[in-house]
């Protein structure tokens, strides 16, 4: 299994950040706080430049409630991975 983060693939990371929160959507705030303080990933500037490249490349969709979910071949990858790994157990 490969634990690395895949810091250079926006679509990728997007999803490797998704495995982790395993929420169907959240707010920009609270991917801003999960991204900078609960993951470590960015700094609040670094993170609030990451979630602006993934709305304008469409990794990340806006719903209703100012709410955000992945962008739907994002989504049907998760939850293929999720199949995979129930397989393995």
């Amino acid at each position: 299994m490969n634990f690395a983060i895949p810091r250079n693939n926006n679509s990728e990371m997007v999803l490797y950040i998704w495995k982790i929160i395993e929420l169907p959507s959240i707010s920009l705030s609270d991917l801003l706080y999960e991204l900078s303080f609960e993951l470590f990933l960015f700094s609040p500037n670094g993170a609030n430049q990451f979630i602006q490249k993934v709305i304008d490349n469409n990794f990340l969709i806006e719903i209703p409630n100012n709410m955000f979910k992945l962008s739907n071949n994002l989504e049907q990858k998760l939850k293929n991975w999720h199949k995979k790994e129930k397989l393995k157990f």
